[in-house]
């Protein structure tokens, strides 16, 4: 967590023109505002409330720099002030004093006109951890992906996307406490050959960060960034969440075994993997990106699975029967 203001100091013609900033905090009572009696001013050392004064400039005997293109903010690390970078506090406080002629208040500056600015003041908190979205399900280690058939008909896909950092639930951050309240999306790869033919290869690419559609994808579906909260875990075939590739987003979701007689139309055998986030949308940091294929010692450049049909799958729409 850091502290960070701008001035604007011309030292041109007062030298010693500078901006001291000065920061304190108070814990509070639940529920109540903060006032400037809930802040204990006593300057002693041991007092947790008092005033300290922000250096900016460390480099210098000043307080503040000027801003620059180069150098646009004064910045001040919590830990330096606290000795912590967790601070306990319901209330925040900072002042500025605008000195035309630094610490000397018995002299006139030069130029009396010229008074340093502060043109802005904020705090910065940096999140720790980061989202990390894998094919996995809800046990640790437990299977995320999963092709189903029955009597050589395709019966189930099965796609589980957990939400779920290496470092444990304290350091997994929601999807969209990282990004903003939009979308990202998954793909389902399948490849084809005829029963006749050699087994299909798979190839699944690395996500990159650029908007194209990988050219393996026969299906999307687009998740919205707040279902990503820490741990959790979507069943994806289960919701209405995809459309075939390469229909738009403008068109209806489907569940994901509407698509099948489509996908799976002909006899032979189909290799079917997934991809997640292959746009780079969602920052899930080094580890992070590293699994959103189901990659593992198995299957190094993503996990793909061998499935052989003779016939085609249906999909059946159970209706009720009204009388009237």
């Amino acid at each position: 967590m850091t502290l960070r203001w701008t001035a604007e100091i011309d030292r041109s013609v007062n030298t010693q023109a500078d901006i001291r900033v000065e920061f304190r905090k108070a814990v509070t009572a639940v529920g109540t505002n903060c006032r400037e009696s809930d802040f204990d001013d006593s300057t002693a050392t041991t007092n947790p409330e008092r005033w300290r004064a922000l250096d900016g400039d460390a480099d210098s005997a000043f307080f503040s720099k000027t801003n620059t293109a180069a150098d646009q903010f004064n910045v001040v690390e919590m830990a330096e002030l606290f000795q912590d970078e967790q601070i306990d506090a319901t209330c925040l406080q900072f002042r500025a004093y605008l000195m035309q002629n630094g610490p000397n208040t018995e002299t006139a500056p030069p130029d009396p006109s010229k008074t340093p600015r502060i043109l802005s003041f904020s705090l910065e908190k940096v999140l720790t951890g980061s989202p990390d979205l894998k094919l996995e399900g809800v046990t640790e280690g437990s299977e995320g992906f999963s092709v189903g058939t029955s009597n050589g008909s395709l019966r189930n896909i099965q796609i589980s996307l957990k939400n779920l950092n290496s470092k444990g639930i304290n350091d997994t951050l929601a999807v969209d406490e990282m990004t903003n309240d939009g979308s990202f999306f998954v793909n389902l790869c399948v490849a084809y050959a005829p029963l006749n033919q050699p087994e299909p290869t798979l190839s699944l690419p690395p996500p990159t960060g650029n908007a194209a559609i990988p050219a393996c994808s026969k299906a999307y579906a687009e998740i919205p960034n707040r279902f990503m909260q820490p741990g959790t875990v979507l069943a994806l075939g289960d919701l209405p969440l995809w459309r075939p590739n390469p229909e738009s987003t403008n068109t209806p979701k489907r569940f994901l075994r509407e698509l099948y007689p489509t996908l799976f139309s002909e006899p032979g055998r189909y290799r079917v993997g997934i991809i997640i986030d292959f746009n780079n949308l969602i920052p899930e940091g080094t580890t992070g990106e590293v699994n959103n294929r189901a990659e593992s010692q198995e299957f190094p450049d993503g996990k793909t699975i061998l499935v052989t049909i003779t016939e085609p799958p249906t999909f059946q729409l159970s209706l009720p029967i009204l009388a009237k």
